[in-house]
């Protein structure tokens, strides 16, 4: 492994850890309806925008961890060809990955944190659908 690529391996993983130390990664709060009606459909751009784009750039442009928008390269459709992979993906964290998407020797990729604690199922799920559609999917 090069030096370069070490460095940035390390860096990432350094930041991550920082993040999460720091409280970077904080629960979000849904909103939610006072009467006994459906609870109001999840912002996924607006959770993106607190929770990922630390990491993923503004708009999914690319940072430490990989970009998303479609003009930036992305190759988010083509790893997770299905959205249900990239929901495990994103609840699990790169540790559930080891030998595939997400190992830390392959570029633009660094520690992903399991975001089963920080954010709801429906949070991840609306995250996922803004990711996608950054894409171009």
């Amino acid at each position: 492994m090069s030096v370069k690529r070490l460095s940035v391996a390390v860096l990432g993983i350094v930041a991550v850890l920082a993040m999460a130390g720091c409280g970077g990664f904080k629960p979000t709060a849904t909103a939610q309806s006072s009467s006994s009606g459906p609870a109001a459909p999840v912002d996924g751009k607006a959770v993106f925008e607190k929770q990922c784009s630390v990491c993923h750039g503004a708009g999914g442009t690319g940072g430490i961890g990989p970009a998303f928008a479609k003009e930036s390269g992305s190759q988010l459709l083509t790893v997770f060809p299905d959205a249900s992979q990239q929901v495990d993906f994103v609840t699990k964290g790169s540790a559930a990955f080891p030998g595939g998407y997400g190992a830390t020797n392959k570029k633009g990729t660094g520690a992903m944190p399991a975001f089963s604690n920080i954010l709801k199922p429906d949070e991840i799920e609306a995250v996922v659908k803004y990711e996608r559609s950054l894409a171009g999917g």
